[in-house]
């Protein structure tokens, strides 16, 4: 579990200079019991919605699903910190619930 949360949101540089965190998540997929582990882009708190499920090759089936059982994973990630925030006005869980509900707005599969 460690290692997950250590490479749960590493900081790292693109060539263009641009800063970024990927996160890696698990997710339970949509219509079964298999869980995958989602890995994107964080610039500046906002998702790189085309960068969801990043880590399988984008003509596999492994890419479809994760990228399916992503979007109900946002919505569901918005509403848990929407109601953290309500109960607990602390900066970090501010900026988790904007990252999340901005997500669950603009993510399409």
């Amino acid at each position: 579990m460690a290692d997950y949360k250590a490479g749960a949101a590493r900081p790292k540089t693109e060539p263009s200079g641009r800063r970024y965190e990927v996160a890696g998540v698990l997710i339970r997929e949509i219509d079964g019991r298999n869980r995958y582990e989602a890995r994107y882009r964080i610039y500046n708190n906002h998702v790189e919605n085309s960068s969801v499920c990043m880590n399988f090759k984008t003509d596999s089936v492994e890419y479809r699903e994760c990228r399916r059982a992503a979007e109900p994973y946002f919505k569901d990630m918005c509403s848990d910190w929407s109601k953290r925030l309500a109960k607990d006005k602390d900066e970090k869980n501010k900026l988790a619930q904007e990252q999340y509900c901005e997500a669950a707005r603009t993510y399409r599969p």
